[in-house]
């Protein structure tokens, strides 16, 4: 029997940069994806991007959801993901504007297959 399951990409770090999370393997035993983010304590001059990628390898990574841009405040979105999804997944947060601070979180739900 299937059950639905949480991997966290990113798990509420302070980012002050650019940051690229830990690489997590999915294979074989997922299906029915959704990603999540969260972003607070977003400085007003601060413009959070995401995405989560995903790679047949842990070398070569390509896009596989994009969220929304979160700008000045804190904010969250969910996407579902359409696409189907290679072994390993990681999420890539960007940072952009004068002023760099955020708290992250990134989260991918899914389908746990028995």
């Amino acid at each position: 029997m299937a059950s639905n399951a949480k991997q966290t990409l990113m798990d509420n770090e302070t980012l002050s940069a650019t940051t690229v999370g830990s690489s997590f393997n999915l294979i074989g035993r997922s299906d029915l994806h959704v990603g999540f983010i969260k972003a607070a304590n977003v400085n007003a001059a601060t413009t959070v991007s995401g995405v989560i990628q995903h790679s047949p390898n842990g070398i070569d990574w390509f896009t596989l959801a994009t969220f929304a841009a979160i700008a000045g405040a804190a904010g969250s979105e969910v996407v579902n993901i359409t696409a189907g999804v290679l072994p390993n997944v990681r999420a890539n947060v960007t940072l952009a504007g004068a002023t760099q601070a955020a708290d992250v979180t990134v989260d991918i739900y899914f389908r746990e297959r028995s």
